[in-house]
């Protein structure tokens, strides 16, 4: 008996200690091909980040990207997921990603994912006039145009009851989260958004833009029953506003579901989609939106993006998307900073033409920071400050053409005292814009931390 505790033992702890053993001495990856996106380097330590807790944190990101033959324990996992994925019709699937974090921890470019070259004048593809598509985007028709028809509305058949299998669902080349309604958590949102207005000057005006997302356009209606109306979710929540201004981005978006509005493989909005959300702003800020067709345009290829990693759908990989950008028409100039004294700023760009990291999503405002500042050559003196996670980000290049100075915050990243920022720096708007799922999934909690 003895013996065979002995065997136990010994198989149980061999492993482990090879395991240990072999991340000592292997060469760490960068790059995960199954989920196409770059892994979290090894931190450094140094007292500050020791004694904040954030190495700790960093560290655990970072074996849990790097521990040995990670690819292939998750090339595993999915083949044990594949056996809960539910086919429907008409090339419908139906999957259960495991537990989404809605409102995630946020990501920005790092060194190194910005190639030198890169600037908001230069391209990857030769920008042109958005009315005179650039030859490189004709030279890549193919990808392009079967994207684009994978944009347009999806045939809705006739209503049917089906059981919730899952997470996300997958209608041909194209992943949609689910949606649900948490009327609780999206009262807190509200009531946030109510308590920040009272903080602020009077003379403050406070913005809520709640964005739509693809399951709203795009799910064929026999799968309704699986989500719940956003639209409604907005309506209520536009109720509960005092003295918040609210934003209809969903009525601007609805007449345009034949453009490239949202990516397949990812859960965001295309610059496209939010343009037309900000031209809902700029009905209710009472200034005249600058014409699509007025801006320099290109586009940066395959962009594999959150809902294929989330998912890890073959068909997704094969149809990658293209992030289409539209360069400010003004002079600015962007810098990223750590704290709101807005010292030792680190320098960014509106819209980065070439982006080396996986996510090119990260090319608007080089993705998700505690604060940033873009001064523009707009001298009429008024300053926005906009609240936001990374649907803001494709947003918020946009605003360029009307303001002197936009601030951005994602609380996410760290606090600031937004009533303090805003009187210091003589902040005429704020706006506050999430998309569907972050303002039901708690996001306020980050805001009320930035509040007095």
């Amino acid at each position: 008996m003895k013996r065979l505790y002995i065997a136990a033992i010994t198989l149980f702890l061999v492993p482990i200690f090879a395991m240990g053993f072999i991340s000592l001495v292997d060469q760490d990856a960068t790059v995960s091909a199954t989920e196409n996106r770059n892994l979290k380097e090894k931190p450094s330590l140094t007292f500050q980040t020791l004694f904040d807790g954030s190495f700790a944190k960093d560290f655990e990101e970072y074996y849990s990207d790097t521990f040995p033959f990670r690819d292939a324990f998750m090339n595993v996992n999915q083949g044990v997921r594949s056996l809960f994925t539910w086919k429907g019709e008409d090339d419908v699937t139906i999957v259960d990603p495991g537990q989404i974090d809605h409102i995630g921890a946020g990501e920005h470019l790092q060194d190194g994912d910005l190639p030198d070259s890169s600037s908001s004048e230069s391209s990857s593809s030769s920008p042109s006039s958005s009315s005179a598509p650039s030859s490189s985007a004709n030279a890549s028709s193919e990808s392009a145009s079967s994207q684009e028809e994978a944009s347009s509305p999806v045939e809705v058949p006739d209503d049917t009851e089906v059981d919730n299998h899952g997470g996300v669902i997958i209608v041909k080349d194209r992943a949609m989260e689910l949606f649900s309604l948490n009327e609780k958590k999206l009262t807190s949102y509200t009531d946030t958004l109510n308590k920040m207005k009272t903080q602020l000057p009077s003379s403050t005006r406070v913005f809520n833009l709640l964005a739509p997302t693809s399951v709203e356009f795009y799910s064929p209606s026999k799968y309704h029953s699986l989500t719940q109306s956003q639209k409604d979710a907005f309506d209520l929540a536009y109720s509960q506003l005092q003295d918040v201004i609210p934003v209809d981005a969903y009525s601007a978006i609805a007449p345009h579901t034949d453009e490239y509005l949202y990516f397949r493989t990812d859960h965001h909005w295309t610059a496209r989609g939010a343009y037309y959300a900000y031209t809902a702003f700029a009905k209710q800020a009472g200034f005249t939106p600058v014409d699509i067709n007025d801006f320099e345009t290109g586009q940066i290829d395959d962009f594999v993006g959150s809902l294929y990693r989330a998912t890890q759908a073959q068909v997704l990989k094969d149809n990658p998307d293209y992030v289409e950008y539209f360069l400010p028409n003004v002079e600015n100039e962007g810098k990223y900073f750590k704290s709101q004294d807005m010292t030792d700023g680190i320098t960014i760009h509106a819209v980065a033409t070439k982006v080396n990291s996986s996510n090119k999503y990260l090319c608007f405002i080089s993705g998700d920071t505690l604060l940033s500042r873009f001064t523009t050559g707009v001298k009429n003196g008024k300053s926005i400050l906009v609240i936001k996670e990374s649907y803001g980000n494709a947003f918020v290049p946009w605003l360029l053409n009307h303001y002197e100075n936009v601030y951005v915050c994602d609380p996410r990243q760290g606090t600031i005292n937004i009533p303090s920022f805003v009187r210091d720096n003589n902040v005429d708007d704020v706006l506050a814009i999430n998309y569907a799922f972050s303002a039901c999934s708690g996001f306020n909690k980050y805001i009320d931390k930035c509040l007095d």
